[in-house]
């Protein structure tokens, strides 16, 4: 059987909080700075979003950065413009995404002369729409 004194004790104890205190240092000087994307879309698209995200054990930014990365990733045509009547409540979602994806999404939509909400909305819809 192995004792611990009181002062080995409170060694480890000390050892064992700094380690703690660095780790979360480091973990938050490797994160990256998020920043702010925003989408427009209609209040009843809004709420089955966040719900079916709920479903998932997501939260809209989480799944928005999926679906950004994604589309970045294969770059898949642009989904052709939808009409929307005048009646149509719209709403918009900020959600935080790094900024080093929203620096190369900048970029994409300005090659593909659309902006960066028409494609965040129109990856939400269809995300939507297939789950």
């Amino acid at each position: 059987m192995i004792v611990i004194s009181n002062i080995e004790t409170l060694k480890l104890c000390y050892l064992i909080i700094c380690t703690e205190a660095q780790r979360k240092i480091v973990k938050q000087e490797t994160k990256e700075k998020s920043v702010i994307a925003k989408a427009a879309i209609s209040s009843e698209l809004k709420l089955q979003f966040k719900i079916l995200c709920a479903q998932q054990g997501l939260n809209m930014s989480m799944m928005s950065e999926q679906l950004l990365r994604d589309w970045l990733s294969t770059k898949k045509p642009i989904f052709e413009e939808i009409e929307l009547s005048p009646e149509t409540d719209m709403e918009i979602i900020s959600v935080y995404v790094p900024e080093s994806l929203k620096v190369d999404l900048k970029v994409l939509c300005m090659q593909k002369k659309v902006t960066m909400t028409f494609v965040l909305s129109q990856l939400i819809k269809a995300w939507v729409e297939e789950n």
